[in-house]
């Protein structure tokens, strides 16, 4: 998680888990990566509130509307700030949920139900991860937030998208040291020793 993206990556499969489920469209790469140039900490703030309306979030941060927008505002237009009262963590914790959660939803497949004279036919589009077992977070917002377990569970699935094929009970880890970017770039020259931090870089949430 970024000021301006949120970017998911999943490496699996993707077949489909479950019986008469087929698969639709193009093989999904083992390897995948979304970036979501409108879900942003910062610079990208505004694309959450447009998305998600400001009543919206502020019903889920216990906040006032014009609290919720005065606060996006001054996001989008310092990327130095720190949230420093209980309100700014709040709306903190919310906008990053949120944009875990709709980034998340973008990357993963979905399931199709269509009717047949043979009966019900099941089609999957894009990967489903539902049997994921390991999700992995890193970013700015989740090494300093007190509520990671909160903005994480924006991966796991919703009763109100049933569709959708989001890891069901993944074990979460957070970068608490924010070296996976870096470690990426060292990684080819010295695999071993970027194994070794990147390891010690995790925790368990």
């Amino acid at each position: 998680m970024g000021g301006a993206t949120t970017d998911v990556h999943s490496i699996a499969e993707g077949l489909p888990t479950q019986p008469q489920v087929f698969t639709q469209g193009l093989p999904e790469p083992k390897v995948k990566r979304t970036v979501e140039g409108d879900l942003g900490m910062r610079s990208g703030a505004m694309g959450l509130l447009e998305h998600f309306t400001p009543e919206v979030i502020a019903g889920l941060a216990g906040l006032p509307v014009e609290k919720v927008v005065a606060g996006v505002q001054g996001r989008t237009n310092d990327p130095h700030l720190l949230p420093d009262s209980l309100d700014e963590r709040r709306l903190e914790t919310t906008l990053a949920y949120l944009a875990v959660k709709e980034a998340t939803e973008r990357h993963v497949g979905k399931i199709h139900r269509f009717y047949t004279p043979q009966g019900v036919c099941y089609l999957q589009e894009g990967k489903d991860l539902t049997t994921l077992e390991t999700v992995i977070g890193t970013g700015g917002v989740l090494v300093h937030s007190p509520a990671i377990t909160r903005i994480l569970s924006g991966v796991l699935p919703t009763p109100d998208r049933p569709e959708l094929l989001k890891p069901h009970q993944p074990r979460c880890y957070v970068d608490e040291r924010y070296l996976f970017s870096t470690l990426g770039l060292i990684a080819d020259q010295w695999p071993e020793v970027s194994f070794y931090l990147l390891e010690k870089a995790l925790r368990q949430v």
